[in-house]
This record gives structure tokens, C-alpha cells and sequence, in this order.
């Protein structure tokens, strides 16, 4: 998979649909609008309702139900929403698209098929690369679906699991560059700033933090992703030897994150870690991929990057049994061998 993908003038240029036979619903973070939808794009959906159409935002929308649709797809979205992923593809799986005459249903059909192949596959029920073109193929024949830019960050957050950390830093860059909303520029900021992390390039990944950090906007994603953020300039100090400060840093996320938020504080005990590996402190090191491990497990990306930790930190401490352990669920749950 080498997702070095040109936006085209397409992505973005409307696909005018035929008029639905009765309403179409388009559900967005703040409510539920009904009406004929008329065109969609990368960018937003339009919908006529009243005599009057009416512009949602991609980012806004939470997903479409189409008047006519498959029973199969309402079923395997409604699968999507709760993690039922291998549901979900069990739902669509007899489904012909060739049946289907809205172009646009046929799009939120493989979306679904290629999301919950994704989604799995990051958690070792499934073929990373498999998924990693099944949703390549999907942004390449359908850049107008509202689903482009999250199918994008999903394609780089795939070739980052397949170690190729410089195809996914060419998608978000795309995305950062490309998507007009605060929340997916910060995301992608934050995104780049990793894949710069896994190439070492400290100044890089620093820049594209720091980018992320510096985006106006009160929402509640963007200051998730500034969060985010913070920690990975607190990796980047810890890379240049700078772990009080980094340290700090991440302690200071962990006081401002709810309990409740799994992934980031994941994010945040992984960082730890990392940064006293760096200091050479085995011990404290091994404290914070075990809060990882033991309690915020659930953040599956999180997870592996805290087991790979803890097979080498286990054999430093001459503990092959819990080293072995480690490796076993790395194997077992996540289909990964140890570093």
C-alpha cells in the first residue's frame, strides 16, 4: 500500500444525484435533518427540505440514512455505531451493488465494508494490509463520498500499522492540507507529528505539533487533539534529552484528563514511559506501560505500543516469565511478534 494520493479538483466537485422518492436523513452532531438530498461531496451534503436546501458540513455529520436503502446497510451501520464490526460485514456480505441504483448508497456500502475491515484489523482480528487496500481502494474510486477525509486519516493510520510511516505522513499531510475544518487539521497535525516520531525526525514531528497546537478553535476535538499534541512534544523533548521537562509535560495531561478517556491517558502513560526509558529508568519506565497494560488496555493502539515495551523491560529485569507473557498477548490478541 502506498498511499500517495492526489486530491483531485473531483474530490471536491458535487455528485448530483436524482431526486429521492421520499426523505433522506442526515444525522449531525446536533440534530436530525430530513429532506431530499441533492448533491454530496468530500466537503458536505446537501439536502432540499422545504423548498430550501441547506448545507451540512462533512465533519458534522454523523452518518446518512437514504430513503430506499437496503434494509442490510441500516442494520450493518447500526452494527458500525456499537464496534459490531464482524456483524457489520456479516450484513452486507450477500448485498450486490449492482443492484443498487444511488450512487451514493453504493458509496456508505464499501465505507462500511472497508471501516470494519480496518477497525478489526488494527486490533489483530484481521490482515492490516488486506484492510490497508480495501480502504485505499475505497478514497480512490470515491472521493466525493462525505466519508473521504476520515477514510483517508484510516488509510494512514493503516500504512503507520504496517510500519510505513512515510506513506502515512504523505495522507495526513493531504488531509491537513486539504480538509477547511479546525478538527481535522488538528487531528492530521497531530497524526503527522507521530509518523514523523517513527521516522526520528524529532524537528519535524515538533513542527507539526506545534502546528496543531497553535489551531484556533474552542472545540472539544481540537482540544482533545491538543492534548494529544502536548504529549508528543513531550516525546520530542524526552528524544533530546530534555525528560524533566517532558515529564512534566505529561503528568500535567494526565491531572487534565477525565478518568474515563481510556485512550488518552494511554497515550499519556505510553509517553511516560517512553521518556524514562530515555532517562534510563528501567523501573519507572516499567510503571508506566503497566498502567497501560493493566488499566487502559481497552486503546488497542496504545496497548501494543506499551506490550512491545514491556517484553524488553521484563528481560532487563530478568524476568523472562512476564516477559514472555507480554509477548504472548502481543501474539495472541494482536497477531504481533515482539521488536
Amino acid at each position: 500500500m502506498k498511499p500517495s494520493v492526489p486530491l483531485l479538483a473531483a474530490a471536491f466537485a458535487a455528485t448530483i444525484l436524482p431526486a429521492a422518492s421520499a426523505l433522506d436523513q442526515v444525522k449531525t452532531t446536533e440534530r436530525m435533518v430530513a429532506g431530499t438530498i441533492t448533491s454530496v461531496t468530500a466537503l458536505a451534503v446537501k439536502v432540499e427540505q422545504n423548498n430550501q436546501v441547506r448545507e451540512l458540513p462533512a465533519n458534522q455529520i454523523e452518518y446518512v440514512s437514504y430513503e430506499g436503502e437496503p434494509n442490510v446497510l441500516k442494520t450493518a451501520r447500526s452494527n458500525v455505531s456499537t464496534g459490531r464490526y464482524e456483524d457489520a460485514l456479516a450484513a452486507l456480505a450477500d448485498l450486490d451493488t449492482a443492484t443498487i441504483k444511488r450512487p451514493e448508497v453504493v458509496q456508505d456500502v464499501e465505507f462500511y465494508k472497508a471501516y470494519s475491515l480496518a477497525q478489526m484489523a488494527l486490533v489483530g482480528n484481521g490482515d492490516i494490509a488486506e484492510a490497508g487496500s480495501k480502504m485505499f481502494a475505497f478514497v480512490k474510486a470515491h472521493p466525493t463520498s462525505f466519508h473521504y477525509f476520515e477514510a483517508q486519516l484510516l488509510v494512514g493510520q493503516l500504512a503507520m500499522a504496517l510500519g510505513n510511516a512515510n506513506a502515512a505522513a504523505n495522507v495526513y499531510k493531504l488531509v491537513g492540507q486539504n480538509a477547511p475544518w479546525p478538527d481535522y487539521k488538528a487531528r492530521a497535525a497531530v497524526a503527522l507529528g507521530r509518523s514523523h516520531l517513527a521516522q526520528n525526525q524529532i524537528d519535524e514531528a515538533s513542527a507539526a505539533f506545534q502546528a496543531a497546537l497553535e489551531i484556533q478553535d474552542a472545540s472539544a476535538a481540537v482540544q482533545q487533539a491538543k492534548l494529544a499534541a502536548t504529549l508528543g512534544q513531550a516525546r520530542c523533548l524526552a528524544a533530546t534529552g530534555q525528560i524533566d521537562q517532558a515529564s512534566t509535560m505529561i503528568e500535567d495531561v494526565i491531572k487534565q484528563s477525565a478518568p474515563e478517556d481510556a485512550r488518552l491517558l494511554a497515550e499519556a502513560y505510553n509517553a511516560l514511559g517512553a521518556a524514562y526509558r530515555s532517562a534510563g529508568k528501567p523501573k519507572e519506565a516499567l510503571l508506566a506501560f503497566l498502567h497501560v497494560d493493566l488499566i487502559y488496555f481497552s486503546s488497542a493502539q496504545e496497548h501494543i505500543e506499551a506490550l512491545y515495551n514491556l517484553v524488553e523491560l521484563w528481560n532487563e529485569r530478568q524476568m523472562p516469565e512476564r516477559s514472555a507473557e507480554a509477548a504472548r498477548t502481543l501474539r495472541e490478541r494482536y497477531k504481533r511478534s515482539p521488536r
